[in-house]
């Protein structure tokens, strides 16, 4: 009987350490059911996050502080102005960077990357009007023109009505050294610490013509150089062909109420102060001669019985005759030859 019992009691003990064990390992592996979870789902964690807040208002999370601060380096850089240097910004209200714990049953947050943060304070508003007042002051160097002058003179070896520009002129430049004060990118401030000319300005110089007289036979009426000769000239054939269209009158020279060709050739260089004779053959005399391959525009291009002004391109404006008034025609329109081509203006 005594043995009986023993028995029971060892069959007993053996069936509760039998239910200790399936109970923990029912419990290990709920544990690890639950923890399988969790990590599948990827949202719960037990981790710290850093919040950048500013005025009681949280602006962003980020993983790590580093992160944070970078993310607020980042914001402030981006005032820096290219090339400048001693930068320095003060933000209102004041970022703040705040630890987070987020436990194993907390839902992760969203977080930012440092670039996405420092976009978010840059952008981020109440009211409809910027979180955060970033003042930046810094240097920067400036290069500014200075305008050149203009300077006028006259000259009884240029025709009257010409212009002669002797030096086209040239900008100078200062260069400053300015410290610039800016409210979230706007310039507010500006201070002139230091500034030197670099570049002095040179001035532009013009030439007026005074002459007035009778063209030279076989020698430049005027003498003011290539440039000169090049530039009034095609000051000529510009005004000749102002009046294009106007009548042929024979023995007229009157631009607009009708010339002949020598008669318009006469009034056009008269405006320029130079007397030609109203007569085609004696104006062959006047002025050098020139090779119709090196006529240029204000040339007089000398045919038998006519004349005419070169105006480039391998024409002429002339007054031709009664049916084509004054007009542009090609330098071969009649196939007369070219006797000469003389060249007035030196």
């Amino acid at each position: 009987m005594k043995d009986s019992i023993n028995l029971w009691k060892a069959a007993a003990a053996g069936w509760d350490r039998h239910k200790r064990a399936i109970s923990l390992i029912i419990a290990a592996e709920l544990i690890v059911a639950v923890a399988a979870f969790f990590c599948t789902q990827g949202v719960y964690a037990a981790q710290e996050y850093w919040q950048i807040e500013a005025g009681g208002h949280s602006v962003a999370m980020l993983k790590s502080e580093s992160q944070a601060k970078e993310a607020v380096t980042l914001l402030k850089k981006s005032y820096k102005m290219s090339g400048s240097e001693n930068l320095k910004v003060n933000i209102e209200p004041e970022v703040q960077i705040e630890k987070k714990y987020y436990g194993i049953r907390d839902k992760a947050p969203d977080t930012q990357t440092p670039e996405q943060a420092a976009a978010l304070l840059k952008s981020v508003k109440k009211d409809g009007k910027p979180l955060l007042m970033v003042t930046a002051t810094q240097t920067v160097e400036e290069k500014n023109a200075i305008d050149f002058d203009t300077v006028k003179s006259t000259s009884d070896k240029l025709a009257i009505n010409t212009v002669h520009v002797k030096n086209d002129g040239q900008k100078g430049e200062t260069t400053s050294t300015v410290k610039k004060t800016s409210i979230n990118g706007n310039v507010v401030g500006r201070d002139i610490v230091d500034s030197e000319i670099t570049a002095e300005a040179e001035d532009r110089v013009v030439v007026e013509g005074t002459r007035t007289g009778a063209a030279q036979k076989g020698e430049y009426s005027t003498q003011g150089g290539s440039e000169y000769s090049a530039s009034t000239g095609q000051a000529v054939a510009d005004f000749a062909l102002k009046y294009v269209g106007n009548p042929y009158v024979y023995g007229g020279s009157s631009l607009t109420n009708g010339a002949d060709c020598s008669g318009f050739v006469m009034a056009v260089y008269g405006h320029y102060g130079i007397g030609l004779p109203h007569d085609a053959g004696a104006d062959r005399q006047y002025g050098k001669e020139v090779s119709i391959n090196d006529a240029q525009p204000g040339d007089l291009v000398c045919y038998p019985g006519h004349i005419g002004i070169y105006i480039g391109n391998g024409q002429i404006v002339h007054a031709m005759n009664e049916s084509h008034g004054i007009c542009v025609s090609n330098i071969h329109y009649s196939g007369k030859p070219i006797l000469t081509v003389r060249r007035l203006l030196g």
